[in-house]
């Protein structure tokens, strides 16, 4: 169940701890120069001027640059590694292991297990790869009505949108819509829990990072705390789908929606980890 919430936070951005984050930055960039820490604040302040100079530098010299940040280092590659970097395989260089540690999984996941061996990877790959066709209509439908629900159908007058807000609600509506069905997540409950868990789980989980190694095992109490009071209410929500599908799946397994992540993953679950 974890897993279906968690997902969303491959596609939301922890944009709430930059924005808080930008002020510091501002006030500490004087003092670049003393400590590695607040040196690295420059990227929040400086950020666009930075890429700009690496930009600049590779197109004459064509090679990588390392970025400071606040979180760590960037490499920014040159264009022309593009093929090299797509070539590469999973054991050599991983996205995914990056986010985990830069989120710091084993403590912001309030079951580091789902993040560190996740259930829904074959999944993704084999089922929802093999469904996009069949799965395409629902998606388009879901990010429509979202779109229409958030701006209005209004084609001809002006008016002001937060971007910020749109896309995190149409990103929870749009990935829920596949994972859970359209009754639940067109429920304005259950996609504002999510939303507060995955903008909790990316920020808490940032600030962690500034914090030293030795010390993150006492500060994890204080981080797990406010995700899991986010996660409850999503719970809440989830248990009762969970429970209906399983019944279903014992009883009538053929009534399950058949291009529905919930469905795949209870089947995946009973032939996985079949009943005594």
């Amino acid at each position: 169940m974890t897993t279906l919430i968690v997902t969303l936070a491959l596609g939301l951005c922890g944009l709430l701890i930059c924005l808080r984050l930008t002020m510091l930055g501002a006030v500490l960039s004087s003092f670049v120069s003393k400590w590695r820490l607040l040196g690295s604040s420059q990227s929040l302040t400086q950020g666009k001027e930075m890429l700009l100079s690496v930009y600049q530098r590779q197109l004459a010299d064509n090679r990588p640059y390392a970025l400071p940040g606040l979180f760590g280092s960037s490499v920014i590659l040159s264009p022309s590694m593009l093929s090299w970097l797509i070539s590469q395989p999973e054991s050599i260089l991983s996205a995914k292991h990056a986010q985990l540690d830069a989120l710091n999984i084993t403590t912001t996941f309030l079951r580091p297990g789902i993040g560190l061996e996740p259930h829904h990877e074959p999944l993704v790959r084999r089922e929802l790869t093999a469904h996009l066709d069949a799965i395409e209509a629902s998606m388009w439908e879901e990010v429509g009505g979202a779109l229409a629900e958030l701006w209005g159908e209004d084609s001809e007058g002006w008016r002001k949108v937060n971007l910020d807000f749109t896309v995190r609600r149409i990103v929870a509506r749009g990935s829920n819509r596949v994972m859970i069905g359209p009754e639940l997540c067109r429920n304005t409950g259950f996609i504002e829990s999510a939303i507060t868990y995955v903008t909790r789980v990316s920020t808490y989980g940032l600030l962690l990072s500034l914090i030293p190694r030795r010390l993150r095992p006492l500060a994890a109490p204080f981080a797990r705390l406010p995700i899991s009071a986010s996660y409850t209410p999503c719970e809440a929500h989830l248990l009762p789908l969970y429970k209906d599908l399983m019944a279903r799946y014992e009883s009538e397994p053929e009534s399950l929606p058949p291009h529905l992540f919930a469905t795949w993953l209870i089947t995946s679950s009973h032939l996985r980890f079949p009943p005594d």
